[in-house]
């Protein structure tokens, strides 16, 4: 009855053992040095080592043959000095399971002697390290990244401790900036570097920064940079990350910068005042000729037709003749002096911006240019309403009434001048062309059309001083827009001008 317990017993013990070892992650086996077999090959060992028990016994030497032929001589060895320690020896290598396929694996081994110190059994674990093997490998690959760019970056790294500020590493760019070895770069602390120590101080407590600070350099000299720092782990303490951007030559580029504006300013306040010495002088000129020259050419004209006149029949043919040239010269001589007042008083008017309604602008002055030919028959056209913009009311209604004066004349020719004013939104600027049926010019001369007193066409052909159009372009370019045009002899004219859209979208702010 004792022997039944005592086999029952062994029978329990055996079978929780057993179910203690396949319950185990790790392989379990257990080497008979006497016999030179496997005594016991755990589950777990078996699918690391992909074979079971009966076959590693049968061939105890497949287990070599499975190592990596780079890591064999290594386990061999291990193998060999287990037998003679008699603490656990750990090893690792990369076996091949039953399918070729190599995998890392930590072998933990341990010598078991009996009563007498004779070896009777090696006990070992295997566990599978393949998946931590390759995190290690990217983590190295990682590390040694990052000591690549850390080293050869361009601006100057280093990591100082946290709080104490002690410079741990530096990159090359660090080193030869501030003119130090490394090995002495690295007995400093950062606020070694600074000029002022409360610049840098913040830069190794906890989060991000970004400042800029003066450091200096081995040899004294300064040194302008903005620093930018982060957390970073070195060697499991917490440190800091820090960079430095050299931006001395940019400061320089910047003073340098702020003396050229200083000298622009001045230069243009000194042309200012020399313009508005100009504009001045040019008002001058204008009143002269309004009170110096016009008198005299109007007293010129009212003599010459007063003997006109009071000799017609007196005079002979010839005589008349010289007469009438001379009035019809003063006359014209009077036109040019009113259109260089004209020309005068657009270019020194200051521009008053306001807001213009242009649809109702151009319906008057449309109405006003009928008036102005009442024995030609004319139509106008839009092509569409027009906008509400900012400009000088004043200057933009005359260029729009010189527009529609020239329409109407250069198509007097027609039985029927019909004007077409066509508006369109470019985005920023607006575009406006006054097109007409009249009669047109070569493009080849229109470079002349915006120069002082020159015409296309012949004063009996059509009236004109040659004004016109310079005011045009002198009030557009002033208002920041363009003037062009385009033409073809006997097919009318097509007058385009822009107008921008700033002074508008500013207001709008």
């Amino acid at each position: 009855m004792s022997n039944k317990l005592n086999i029952r017993a062994q029978a329990d013990r055996a079978r929780v053992f057993n179910i203690l070892l396949e319950s185990l992650s790790d392989g379990i086996w257990l080497w008979n040095i006497a016999c030179g077999k496997f005594d016991l090959i755990s589950h777990s060992a078996q699918s690391i080592i992909g074979s079971d028990l009966d076959e590693y016994n049968q061939d105890p030497e497949k287990w070599a043959y499975n190592i990596h032929p780079s890591d064999r001589e290594g386990a061999l060895q291990a193998v060999t000095q287990t037998l003679f320690e008699t603490h656990h020896i750990n090893i690792e290598y990369r076996l091949a399971n039953e399918l070729g396929k190599f995998r890392w694996v930590k072998d933990t081994r341990k010598l078991i002697v009996g009563a007498t110190s004779e070896p009777q059994h090696i006990f070992g674990t295997l566990v599978d390290i393949t998946e931590q093997k390759q995190k290690n490998h990217i983590l190295e690959e990682a590390q040694l990244s990052y000591m690549v760019m850390f080293m050869h970056h361009p601006n100057s790294m280093w990591v100082a401790s946290c709080p104490e500020g002690k410079i741990l590493e530096a990159n090359d760019a660090a080193v030869k900036h501030f003119g130090y070895t490394r090995k002495e770069f690295c007995h400093l602390k950062f606020c070694n570097l600074a000029e002022n120590e409360e610049s840098v101080k913040d830069k190794t407590q906890s989060g991000f920064t970004s400042n800029a600070a003066t450091l200096i350099k081995k040899n004294g000299k300064h040194t302008k940079v903005i620093i930018t720092s982060a957390d970073y782990t070195h060697l499991g303490k917490n440190a800091k990350l820090i960079m430095a951007i050299d931006i001395t030559r940019e400061i320089e580029v910047e003073n340098e910068l702020t003396e050229l504006n200083k000298r622009l300013e001045e230069r243009v306040r000194k042309r200012t005042q020399d313009l508005e010495l100009a504009n001045s002088s040019l008002q001058d000129f204008a009143h002269s000729i309004s009170h110096d020259l016009r008198a005299p050419v109007r007293h010129i004209r009212n003599f010459a037709q007063m003997v006109m006149d009071k000799s017609k029949d007196t005079l002979d043919e010839d005589s008349r003749n010289y007469q009438g040239y001379v009035i019809e010269a003063t006359n014209k001589l009077s036109e040019q002096i009113e259109g260089l007042l004209q020309f005068s008083r657009v270019g020194s008017k200051l521009i008053n911006y306001m807001e213009v309604d242009l649809q109702k602008m151009v319906l008057y002055t449309m109405d006003q240019a009928k008036y102005q030919f009442p024995n030609q028959v004319s139509q106008f056209h839009i092509n569409q309403p027009l906008p509400v913009l900012y400009a000088d009311h004043v200057l933009l209604e005359q260029v729009f009434a010189n527009l529609f004066s020239n329409a109407i004349k250069y198509s007097s020719k027609q039985p029927e001048s019909i004007v077409w004013l066509n508006y369109t939104d470019l985005g920023g600027y607006h575009q406006f062309e006054v097109k007409d049926n009249g009669a047109g010019f070569d493009m080849k001369y229109s470079d002349k059309l915006f120069n002082m007193f020159s015409r296309l066409h012949s004063q009996s052909e059509f009236e004109g001083n040659g004004i016109g159009l310079v005011n045009v372009k002198k009030i557009i370019e002033r208002h920041e827009g363009k003037v062009w045009v385009n033409s073809a002899l006997g097919e009318g004219a097509s007058f385009f001008f822009t107008l921008p859209k700033t002074l508008e979208n500013e207001e709008l702010k």
